[in-house]
């Protein structure tokens, strides 16, 4: 049942994505493309010719109408919000792409202060994979070859044929990231879509309006759902207090790997392991526990100390600061205090689920909180915890020892 509904939701949103562009005589013809008649270092051939981001248009000030009309219909989100969710879904360093009919790929990039120049990828294919939910569409994978720093964001490239729905115009999707193809197909939940580089500015206006007033249909209505699906949240401070036998046998391990290593003199102990894990950040001072409602249309974040709660309140997204330009919440109740705002980093890290956070009652509080706030999934097994905090617990070891 939820595959089904997935495929409808992505389905709805393939073929809003399709009528979203009037078609122009200039536009390139469809090229078919399958992966056992592919040519090696070729494989990009099907895309040869200049696209440009759909994404590019959609803070014209033209469309401000209907940011705020749409946004009025969705109870958890501002105009603000909705244009940060907008840019979830389209959103991309990449703004422009040209193909020459090799797998060397012409990017236009765009940097946080709004510069941009382009850069030169070679890619190599990585074969397909299927689109989770959507029967019959794939994901032909590339992996840069050599993927220096600037390249580091596009490292990885999933993307999909250009093709057409009916009349429609053409285009395509595609998804960009440094941490693998398992994240970018069954993680990362945007669409970025490019349409040919000839297309009319006013027609890509005409599909930007359409694309934010169809937003409420396949946008979560309550934004903390991600967060929700996954159930219960623990500090990943508290985390390290573990005492299963699967975390116990790593701190015993760790203590004979470091042995005499401690800067104090001779081994280090769990509890001065755990201390040193434990000074990454000062959340544990505010929170033990994070859940998530979004039961009965609400949309709840709940704090805990311990067994006790200590804070709720219902939380609507807001355009996000500059300090943390992550996914921004504010608290509906007054007096929300430290959690009057809080800024998300999308849940990821799987099977070892986690996300972080930065909250404060003001931007200029967020901007100015050490570390960063993490929250792990509760219900994870024994032996994934374990090997988290080994990680976590040998980076922090190795750095305090100069090992």
């Amino acid at each position: 049942m939820v595959n089904k509904r997935m495929g409808a939701k992505i389905a709805l949103i393939l073929v809003t994505l399709a009528v979203l562009f009037t078609a122009c005589k200039s536009m390139p013809a469809v090229v078919e493309v399958s992966p056992d008649k592919l040519v090696a270092g070729q494989e990009l051939a099907a895309w040869k010719g200049k696209w440009v981001s759909t994404y590019t248009v959609m803070n014209d000030e033209s469309l401000n109408a209907a940011y705020k009309k749409t946004a009025e219909g969705m109870p958890y989100y501002t105009e603000g919000g909705l244009k940060a969710a907008v840019k979830d879904m389209y959103g991309s360093s990449v703004t422009a792409m040209k193909f020459n009919g090799t797998n060397k790929v012409t990017l236009t990039m765009q940097k946080k202060d709004g510069s941009k120049s382009n850069v030169v990828c070679e890619y190599k294919y990585m074969g397909t994979k299927a689109v989770p939910g959507y029967e019959g569409s794939l994901w032909y994978t590339f992996e840069a070859v050599n993927p220096g720093k600037e390249l580091q964001a596009v490292k990885n490239m999933i993307i999909m044929p250009p093709h057409q729905h009916g009349d429609g115009p053409l285009h395509w999707h595609v998804r960009f990231g440094y941490y693998g193809f398992d994240w970018l197909i069954n993680g990362e939940k945007s669409w970025p879509t490019f349409v040919p580089a000839s297309t009319k500015k006013n027609d890509m206006l005409k599909g930007a309006e359409s694309s934010i007033e169809t937003m409420p249909k396949w946008t979560d209505a309550a934004p903390f759902k991600s967060y929700a699906e996954h159930g219960r949240w623990i500090n990943s401070l508290l985390v390290f207090e573990n005492s299963s036998k699967e975390v116990m046998d790593v701190y015993a391990k760790l203590i004979k790997e470091f042995e005499g290593k401690n800067p104090k003199g001779g081994d280090f102990t769990r509890a001065e392991i755990i201390a040193e894990l434990q000074k990454s950040d000062d959340s544990l001072k505010d929170f033990t526990h994070l859940e998530f409602n979004i039961k009965d249309g609400k949309n709840e974040l709940i704090v805990f100390k311990g067994s006790k709660e200590i804070f709720r309140s219902n939380y609507v997204r807001v355009a996000p600061g500059k300090a943390k330009a992550y996914m921004t919440m504010k608290a509906e109740k007054k007096d929300a205090g430290m959690f009057s705002l809080i800024s998300f980093v999308v849940v990821h890290g799987a099977p070892n689920y986690h996300f972080h956070l930065w909250y404060g009652a003001t931007e200029e509080d967020i901007a100015a909180q050490r570390g960063t706030p993490t929250c792990y999934k509760v219900d994870v097994p024994a032996d994934i915890r374990a090997s988290g905090i080994e990680r976590s617990a040998k980076r922090t070891l190795s750095a305090l020892t100069g090992k």
